[in-house]
């Protein structure tokens, strides 16, 4: 389309390829595409479109001449001109997919300790082990254990950011916490809380503190008391107001509900009888959630839900999701391999690197078969997925570590609560990957078509024509290079 662009991505590895100011000052428009909350007060005064991740991948040209012709002046808060109502109600989940962004890194620390702690200490010392003061898998676990207990904080804490900016951290990340932690909180009637809010508490006050810090910031105040809000008035009197809630009104009912739901999952679990069924039941499930969106929203929900599970000692979800998150990277990776006439080099390659990040649980190597060839290669990811899932729940699969793959199998953060006893976890762990990884890639692969001669031909045409077009503007020519890649 002949303009040059430069794209700065906010993902697990944090901001790469980051804009400069004279950049921002020289910009026609900025375009944000993205399904988390960003903050945009460094575009202040500057033409802005907001647009979800979708359109950016699935036709970007059409997205450019929208954001060209309904872009707005940012003033920090602003919106675009035609978002509807609907777009509204769903910034709710991008605010919480935010926090559970800046939450993962937390969870997989915390839970790769306790996993380590855990599994090697049963491995030397035998399976009655406990770790003891003096021990240095002792002090393992507690790093662990430590991690666990900010993850909740982060989660609250990066929700409120999302909505309301840096000011909203320190009272959104000390009240999840408080709400977290069950000997803070009131006996109200006599309750006794033995399991504190969790993750409940954490994206309720999240959500509840940054729109409140985000409703002061539009208080019209005097210069000399804005500069001491973020830092003394918000803290102080937002925190103060929701921390006293927490402990006094809110943390007592929430907590006594969150125990009888732990404690019936913890039963229900440990009954042979009822666990098979209800473990194949959670791998089909949480199965199909996996493999849905590969990393996207519906994923993330699943696994925010495993993996907070994790700190109420309930292991068996996160098995089943450990089991099921690499499905679609290996599914797809492997079939690049089996059905070679099926995919053009490019796509090898691509398969190549998603059996790569399969190993080491990072679903996200699917998107870009996912993404060429949506109807196919979703229903097979999430075919897979579900198989890999039951089968996982089936055999009563643990997983102490927040993360999947067979990489937390080899850092033996497995285990299962069969009758057989501790060792057979990793066995049905990977039993699990594997057929769920066949059934996957023997489904495309079969679903697939040969690409015919003239679609490969066509392709390069396109891109040889482009760069033909543009060969006198050599910044041009390399735009386009890399939206091809």
């Amino acid at each position: 389309m002949g303009y040059n662009i430069k794209v700065e991505t906010h993902g697990s590895q944090g901001i790469k390829n980051s804009f400069t100011q004279e950049e921002i000052d020289k910009a026609d428009i900025i375009i944000v595409a993205a399904d988390i909350g960003i903050n945009l007060s460094r575009f202040k005064n500057k033409k802005v479109y907001k647009s979800a991740i979708k359109p950016a991948i699935h036709n970007p040209e059409q997205l450019i001449i929208t954001a060209f012709s309904k872009a707005v002046i940012s003033n920090e808060s602003s919106t675009n001109l035609d978002e509807t109502k609907e777009k509204q109600k769903t910034s709710i989940m991008k605010h919480i997919l935010t926090g559970v962004s800046y939450m993962v890194p937390f969870i997989i620390l915390g839970g790769i300790c306790i996993a380590l702690a855990v599994g090697l200490g049963k491995i030397i010392y035998g399976d009655q082990y406990s770790a003891q003061p003096g021990d240095f898998f002792y002090y393992l676990e507690k790093i662990g254990s430590v991690a666990f207990t900010l993850m909740i904080g982060a989660l609250g804490a990066y929700i409120a950011y999302s909505i309301a900016g840096r000011a909203a951290i320190a009272p959104a990340f000390i009240v999840s916490v408080v709400a977290n932690t069950a000997d803070a909180l009131f006996p109200i009637g006599g309750i006794q809380v033995s399991t504190a809010m969790g993750f409940v508490g954490a994206i309720l006050f999240g959500l509840a503190i940054g729109y409140t810090v985000k409703w002061i910031n539009t208080w019209n105040i005097n210069k000399t008391i804005s500069a001491i809000m973020p830092i003394f008035v918000i803290p102080l009197g937002v925190g103060l107001f929701y921390g006293l809630l927490a402990v006094f009104v809110i943390g007592a009912p929430v907590g006594w509900i969150m125990d009888k739901f732990i404690n019936a999952l913890k039963e229900a679990f440990s009954n042979e009888n009822i666990g098979i069924g209800l473990g194949i039941g959670f791998g089909i499930l949480f199965g199909l959630m996996a493999g849905f969106d590969m990393g996207g929203p519906i994923n993330k929900v699943a696994f925010l839900t495993c993996s907070t599970l994790i700190s109420s000692q309930i292991y068996e979800p996160m098995g089943i999701m450990a089991a099921a998150i690499p499905i679609a990277p290996l599914g797809m990776g492997l079939c690049t391999m089996i059905f070679r006439k099926k995919f053009n080099e490019n796509e090898k390659t691509l398969g190549i690197s998603a059996f790569v990040m399969g190993l080491i649980g990072i679903s996200e190597g699917a998107i870009p078969f996912a993404v060429s060839d949506p109807k196919k290669a979703i229903i097979c990811n999430m075919t897979g997925s579900a198989v890999a899932g039951a089968i996982a729940g089936g055999f009563g699969v643990t997983c102490t570590a927040a993360h999947g793959g067979p990489i937390v199998g080899i850092l033996m953060a497995v285990s299962s609560n069969h009758s057989t006893g501790y060792g057979w976890g990793i066995p049905f762990f990977f039993v699990a990957i594997i057929v769920g990884t066949l059934v996957t890639c023997f489904m495309y692969g079969l679903l697939r078509k040969i690409p015919s001669s003239n679609e490969k031909q066509s392709s390069k045409i396109t891109f040889f024509k482009k760069n033909k077009i543009n060969e006198t503007n050599e910044s041009t020519k390399l735009t386009y290079s890399q939206i091809r890649a």
